[in-house]
């Protein structure tokens, strides 16, 4: 299907823009958590993913995390709880 197609190609370019340092990258990438198709929020998700250190890192975090918990597909809640938990810093272990 076309459409399948469509948010494939989505998902993919969501997910390529973790790597970005493209200020815009970001703005697309909430553009993206707001579509339809569970694919594409979860292709988001993991392209903010990559964000949660940079400038709008308090703003990214939050996204994620209203996601971990509101999103209307498991599969993208349970995304945003690996995004959250793999951005944690390493070593905070307590001591």
């Amino acid at each position: 299907m076309v459409s399948d197609c469509k948010a494939g190609w989505i998902t993919r370019a969501a997910e390529a823009l973790a790597s970005s340092q493209s200020a815009e990258a970001v703005s697309l990438l909430v553009w993206a958590l707001g579509d339809s198709r569970p694919v594409v929020r979860e292709g988001a998700i993991l392209g903010l993913e990559g964000h949660v250190r940079g400038p709008r890192g308090d703003e990214v975090r939050e996204l994620i995390h209203q996601h971990s918990v509101h999103d209307r597909s498991p599969g993208v809640r349970q995304a945003a709880r690996d995004a959250l938990a793999d951005s944690e810093p390493s070593g905070s272990e307590g001591g």
